[in-house]
């Protein structure tokens, strides 16, 4: 066997990606130990179950990321800023959609599964779930993103969501608690659903 001309350059990228998905991962799941650190183990529970759903969500990311990877690969044309328009018009308008199906679900679901956490979780049911939302969202857009830009790109706005996190999460979680994390995560999240867009239509040719 001898390698291709292009294996150094697609270990490059291979690398690349993993870092910056793993800087991401990083970053979403430390919710919990910030939390944890600002308010106890029992905010810990209650926010767990408020975004439970929510999470089952985000957990789609990857199927649908492997699907989309196989429609643009056979796709041989160029994709063109109105389609990166469209297809971030689409994503928002099923995360919507999303958001309605977790809330409702959350409601029947910790009722009858989390009694005694539900009274505590119930209010943020709706703005924690849509803060997951707009992380799957961001990231089935990014896979679309990578077939106008190089990975640098994704870098760069990972990054960025990093800087964001760190800059909204920490100071709401420590002076808001429960209230001040949900409602961090939905700015992280919703900027970075933006991020993705503004760089997708940049990139994308201009027709």
């Amino acid at each position: 066997l001898t390698r291709s001309e292009h294996f150094g350059g697609t270990m490059k990228s291979v690398g690349v990606l993993s870092a910056t998905n793993l800087l991401s991962a990083v970053a979403q799941q430390s919710d919990k130990i910030i939390l944890g650190l600002a308010m106890g183990g029992e905010a810990v529970t209650t926010f767990y179950v408020a975004t439970l759903l929510g999470k089952v969500i985000s957990l789609l990311t990857t199927p649908l990321n492997g699907v989309l990877i196989g429609y643009l690969t056979k796709y041989e044309g160029k994709l063109t800023r109105k389609m990166i328009a469209v297809f971030a018009l689409v994503l928002l308008g099923l995360g919507l959609i999303a958001l309605l199906g977790c809330f409702i679900a959350s409601e029947i679901f910790v009722k009858l599964f989390y009694p005694d956490v539900y009274a505590d979780a119930e209010q943020y049911f709706f703005i924690a779930s849509a803060g997951q939302v707009f992380y799957f969202i961001s990231n089935c857009l990014m896979t679309v993103i990578l077939r106008v830009a190089s990975e640098k790109y994704q870098m760069y706005i990972n990054m960025i969501y990093v800087a964001i996190y760190a800059a909204t999460v920490i100071p709401l979680t420590m002076s808001f608690g429960i209230w001040g994390m949900a409602i961090a995560l939905l700015i992280t999240n919703g900027l970075k659903f933006a991020i993705t867009s503004l760089v997708g239509f940049m990139k994308a040719d201009k027709q």
